[in-house]
Parts: C-alpha cells; structure tokens; sequence
C-alpha cells in the first residue's frame, strides 16, 4: 500500500467537501491513494515520520489517529449516501483496535 501526503497549497482553491483526488494509474498498481490533508494532520504527518530502510512511514502513535480519521471520514461518507466498502470502514477500525 502507497499513501501520498499532501497539505492542499494554497494556489489551488478546491471545494469545502474535496477530500481525495482520483488518480488514473494502470491496473498492475492496485494500492495507491493520494490523500490530502489539513494543516493539523500534515504537521502530525512530518513530526510522526521515521525512517526504515531509508522509506519514511508514521510511527505507530501517529498512524493511528490517521486510521481513526479515515475510519470516521468512511462512516459519514456512507452516512451521507456515498458509495464506501463496508469492508474498508471495518478495515480502518480494526487497524486501531
């Protein structure tokens, strides 16, 4: 799974309910995601980073208040009536509990 980070720079003005940006990639690449993030959680992204093996990844405190946020972020999606797997949401709360 590849998760790209971004904080939404300022000279791009995108809807208040924008959250995620599709990306057309060939069908061999199956998990791949660009997310982009507020202020609060792009700050909690850079101080939370670790190197392994020269890959920077969250460490553990901070991957899961991201989870939890994609967790809540499914639920009122489906709430709302968007297309969310079910599977996904329950994915999101398992990986914190």
């Amino acid at each position: 799974m590849i998760e790209i980070f971004s904080r939404n720079p300022d000279f791009i003005i995108l809807e208040d309910d924008a959250v995620l940006t599709p990306l057309l990639i060939d069908d061999e690449i199956s998990s791949l995601s660009a997310i982009l993030l507020n202020e609060a959680y792009y700050e909690l992204l850079k101080i939370g980073q670790k190197m392994v093996d020269g890959i920077p990844v969250l460490s553990p405190t901070c991957l899961i208040p991201f989870k939890a946020k994609a967790w809540l972020d499914l639920k009122e999606r489906k709430l709302n009536g968007d297309q969310v797997d079910s599977k996904n949401i329950k994915k999101h709360k398992n990986d914190v509990f």
